[in-house]
């Protein structure tokens, strides 16, 4: 399967789970995906890069604590604590393969390296380089899952295991 089709499909995943976004086509029969309307939360809607290190602290600690099955299984639930307004835990493994994400999960057990950011920048390279420095963060422009707007993100990762987990949080400025 070529590249460009695995990333159409990947794109295509997300789009389809992103009722916001409004789909046109131009001439050539190339669709083009717009947000139809901005959603607005309050400050207090948005979790601060201070509450995304407590949330990756607290995903390691769980982590550690039932084991990485059952942790990565709690980081995608819903219900299971990991998931705080626009704050999420993402999980990749050592084969590059998305294994949490509690805020796309249309991308788990895909490739990390055909996740892009809004300025087409690899994140899987950029995650591992946040890994593997000593202070683990990395910015990005990404989709919030709950504006449904692409904002600017301050992601933090750290490696667990043979995983690297992370948690960002999104901001408008």
């Amino acid at each position: 399967m070529s590249r460009r089709l695995v990333i159409s499909i990947w794109t295509c995943a997300l789009l389809s789970a992103c009722s916001h976004l409004h789909t046109t086509s131009n001439k050539d029969g190339l669709q083009a995906t717009q947000p139809s309307t901005a959603s607005s939360i309050s400050k207090s809607d948005r979790g601060t890069p201070e509450e995304a290190k407590a949330l990756l602290d607290r995903a390691i600690d769980h982590y550690k604590g039932v084991g990485r099955d059952k942790a990565l299984s709690d980081f995608n639930s819903k219900t299971a604590g990991f998931i705080d307004r626009d704050l999420y835990v993402v999980c990749i493994d050592s084969k590059r393969k998305v294994v949490a994400n509690g805020g796309f999960p249309q991308y788990i057990g895909g490739p990390v390296d055909l996740l892009r950011d809004a300025s087409g920048h690899s994140m899987g390279k950029a995650i591992e380089d946040a890994a593997n420095s000593a202070d683990g963060k990395v910015e990005y422009a990404w989709l919030n899952p709950v504006t449904h707007v692409t904002e600017k993100k301050l992601g933090f990762f750290k490696k667990i295991g043979d995983d690297i987990c992370g948690v960002g949080a999104y901001s408008r400025n």
